[in-house]
Parts: structure tokens; sequence; C-alpha cells
């Protein structure tokens, strides 16, 4: 009971900065990567670009290679940081379903080699066409116990399963091993989920992950995902899934915060409040991570805290 109350209270401390943000939209039909190199003062000292000219990445028109990157930490033990890079336009199983890139790194920020994780991968996704796996990515810590730390990829527009809840959106838990392959099933965070969010057609849930942290205290990292089209409240104002995880993948609860949320967002309709999300630390003191989410379609004319 007491373990139950102190969760209560660790949920309520959990503080959300809102965002308000003017989104620029760049089209780059391949995609690109750029590693620099940022001094102490904020200057770059250098820049390399990983692109389909670089060895070992094969791209296609319209991959949108770059569209999510995250760091997962030193993969393959060689003492330098790897990275995890989506490409949500893959078409290499079919049209849209997407793909992830996990780029082993040296240390001066060439790449030494690139994993491919897509849906003929074993121990992989399962995808459909316009899945768009890939769209966010993010490192989590060691959730089966083997070692390794493990990834959370969205793909937005999946229907996580359930062909009336068309573009709901999922999340996938994957198991890689130091050199990159998947060493057991995925698991899945979506609207069948045991525990887990409440979904419904178009919310498109995965948008955006970011790892909190084990907020908890049950030694497992938690999420937050975006749903940017969440209707709660209004039309797509948005929403964001705190989901509390425990050993192996599994779900133990899950939170939504929405424009009903007591001391939540403020939103309007076509908000899209959930389209990214970040980790930003604990601000104000009270030992608990708190959360930055953006809202693309906003129109307020300053930010709101």
């Amino acid at each position: 009971m007491d373990h139950q109350i102190q969760l209560e209270q660790k949920k309520d401390l959990l503080q959300v900065i809102f965002l308000a943000i003017l989104v620029l939209s760049l089209i780059i039909p391949v995609g690109m990567f750029d590693a620099s190199a940022v001094t102490n003062d904020g200057s770059v000292d250098s820049t390399v670009e990983i692109n389909s000219d670089t060895s070992g990445i094969n791209l296609q028109n319209e991959d949108h290679f770059g569209s999510s990157v995250a760091n997962i930490g030193d993969l393959d033990g060689d003492g330098v940081n790897d990275l995890l890079v989506g490409n949500f336009g893959n078409d290499n199983s079919g049209n849209n379903r997407g793909a992830t890139h996990i780029l082993f790194m040296n240390s001066d920020g060439t790449l030494k080699s690139a994993v491919k994780i897509k849906d003929a991968t074993e121990n992989g996704p399962v995808l459909a066409n316009n899945d768009q796996f890939g769209i966010s990515v993010e490192g989590i810590s060691d959730l089966n116990g083997d070692g390794v730390n493990d990834f959370i990829i969205g793909a937005w527009k999946d229907d996580g399963g359930t062909p009336s809840a068309n573009d709901s959106g999922n999340v996938a838990i994957l198991y890689p091993d130091t050199d990159g392959s998947l060493v057991k099933a995925k698991r899945e965070i979506k609207n069948t989920t045991a525990n887990g969010p409440t979904l419904s057609a178009g919310d498109l849930f995965g948008s955006s992950v970011a790892n909190m942290g084990d907020l908890d205290g049950n030694g497992f990292d938690d999420l937050a995902i975006g749903a940017p089209k969440d209707d709660e409240g209004g039309t797509d104002r948005g929403a964001v899934h705190i989901i509390y995880m425990k050993n192996n993948g599994f779900v133990s609860s899950s939170e939504e915060i929405n424009s009903n949320t007591a001391n939540g967002p403020d939103l309007d309709n076509v908000d899209r409040f959930g389209r990214s999300v970040e980790n930003i630390g604990d601000l104000d003191g009270d030992g608990v991570n708190d959360l930055a989410v953006g809202a693309d379609k906003d129109r307020s004319s300053c930010s709101k805290i």
C-alpha cells in the first residue's frame, strides 16, 4: 500500500512544460545525418555527414533517413557511443513500412558499420504498408536482463493489430545484441497492450518517444509517448502517455496527459500536443524528471509553462 501511495505521489509530481513550436519543414528526398563535434563555447569543431554515399548505408529516394535519431550508448563496447537513426519512408518490404539503422561509430564521427532493422529482420517488427516505422527512436535501459540496453521505435501509422483502429499507432521494444542483431522477439505497446494506453483510430501514438528514467522506482526506465491526434477534449488536440515499464518489456501501468488533465496543458482543436517529447531532467528539484512537449499546430502567440 505504501508503495502504491508513493507511486501515485510521483505521478502527481510529474511536471509538464508545454511548448508552442513553429515547425519549418525541409524535404530531403533521400535523407542524411550530420555528426558534428561541438566545442565548449558552442562553436562547431568538425562535421561528418552520413548519407546514401556512405559505405554501409543503402538508401532510396524519400527514405527520410535522419527523421529521428537517438544516442544508444556504446553498444559494441569499443568506447564510442553509437546511434539509432530512423528512416520511416523506407520501402524495402513494402510502401512506407519504414526502417531504422543502428550506426556503430568511430571516435572521429565516421561510420564503422551499420545494421538495418526492417520488416524482414529476425525478431524485428511485423509491419504493413504505410506504418512508417522509425518515425521516432529512443534508447532505454536493459529491460530483459541480458546486459545490453534496448530500443524503443515508433510506428505512428500502425493499426495496432486492429483494423478498426487504423493509424492508432504502435511502439516496438527491440532487444539488441552487441552486434546489432536482435536476440529475442519484440514486444509492442499499442491499444491492446495489457495495462497500456487507450487509443483510437488516427491517434498517431508513437510519433515521439522519450526515456523518462525510472519514475516509479521499480528499477526500469519509463516512457513518455506522444499521440498528437488524440481527440480527448476536441479534434486533434493531442495527448502524451506516460508508460510505466517493468521487466521484459511489460507495462505496469499508464497515464494520459491531455486537455482535461488537472494542471495540464490548455489546448485547442488541432494543436497536436505530443508531436515531440523530451526528458528535461528535474527542473523544480522534487526528485522527479520533468517533461517538455511540443504542439506543432498551436496558434498561441507565446509559449505556455
